[in-house]
């Protein structure tokens, strides 16, 4: 009885020795863990992007993941980041650029909320169409800006360009000076209705936000922008702003990765954002993002796949860490057995 006991012994601790040597030899071959830091490109600060990206970065300190957020002058340096090799893993980037500025590594993760096109005109200067920007004064966008490009893209499409009107490289956070010291006729801001900056312009007297008076030829004429109305009050009650009903179009803020991110990060970056960006908003209604729609950079597959089938399942049920941890010796196992 003795024997036997030894021989089973041997042969379960022989056995457990050779999986044990399989897994850590087949571990060495499976996709290495998920960093625990990534970096984030937002935009300016006090914009939009900014305030998002602290939003993610708070979501996925819960989860271990440390975010840097690097300020950037907009969508199109972020592009340029995502692009290059300057260890950028992620940038937020506005609708309409992809044609503007074509890129080779960079995919979206989806689009996140919707980006209203902003009209401010100055108090006493007559602007009734957009023909009226001939010859005046117009701050559209600080170089390296996704509003800059798609302002002058559509611009161009009326016959208006630099040499019809004044161009001015305003920053954004600039445009409440330039206003009050009337050295701007009109600005165009691209940005969300949360954006400090709009919320100082539209309660900065002098200044009046205009609707578009084609709004709905530019939702027909251009795919990556849609028709909104804001009603009178809507972002304001209490100070009725706006004090009329607009309308515009917006575009989509995008969540951009280059083709180096890592698979599981995907899943969380997109639970993140289904956290952050899936309730109702002033502009959309809840479920609605983050989407694969409005897109008009590459979807990335791991993406389309969250889009199609969901959280994986792992995910819903334990924190990032063990899901990922799990995953990966469940892999080992599938490959030694």
């Amino acid at each position: 009885l003795k024997q036997r006991v030894l021989d089973i012994l041997g042969t379960w601790g022989l056995g457990t020795v050779v999986v044990a040597a399989g897994l850590i030899f087949t571990y060495q071959f499976v996709q290495p863990a998920p960093p625990k830091s990534i970096v984030l490109a937002t935009g300016q600060d006090g914009g939009a992007y900014e305030y998002y990206g602290e939003q993610f970065a708070a979501y996925l300190a819960t989860q271990g993941i440390e975010v840097e957020l690097l300020e950037t002058a907009g969508s199109v340096e972020n592009l340029e980041l995502l692009e290059g090799a300057e260890g950028v893993d992620l940038g937020f980037v506005q609708g309409g650029l992809a044609d503007v500025i074509p890129t080779g590594n960079v995919m979206a993760l989806g689009s996140l909320y919707l980006e209203p096109v902003w009209f401010f005109v100055r108090a006493g200067v007559e602007i009734s169409s957009i023909e009226g920007l001939v010859g005046k004064r117009l701050a559209v966008g600080a170089q390296g800006s996704g509003t800059r490009a798609v302002v002058q893209s559509v611009l161009s499409a009326h016959g208006i360009n630099s040499e019809s009107a004044v161009f001015l490289d305003t920053d954004a956070v600039e445009l409440g000076k330039g206003f009050a010291d009337k050295t701007i006729d009109a600005a165009f801001l691209i940005s969300g209705p949360e954006s400090d900056i709009v919320a100082g312009l539209l309660a900065q007297p002098g200044i009046k936000l205009q609707s578009l008076d084609r709004a709905a030829a530019y939702a027909r004429r251009y795919s990556y922008v849609s028709r909104v109305v804001l009603p009178q009050g809507v972002l304001d009650l209490q100070s009725d702003l706006p004090s009329s009903t607009i309308e515009t179009v917006a575009l989509t803020a995008m969540l951009a990765t280059n083709r180096e991110l890592h698979p599981a990060l995907v899943d969380l970056l997109l639970i993140a954002a289904a956290d952050i960006f899936g309730k109702h908003s002033l502009l959309s209604d809840a479920g609605e993002f983050p989407t694969p729609r409005y897109i008009d950079l590459p979807l990335s597959e791991d993406a389309e796949r969250y889009f199609k089938n969901g959280p994986p399942f792992l995910m819903r049920y334990l924190p990032f860490w063990a899901a990922t941890l799990v995953d990966r010796l469940w892999i080992c196992l599938l490959y030694t057995s």
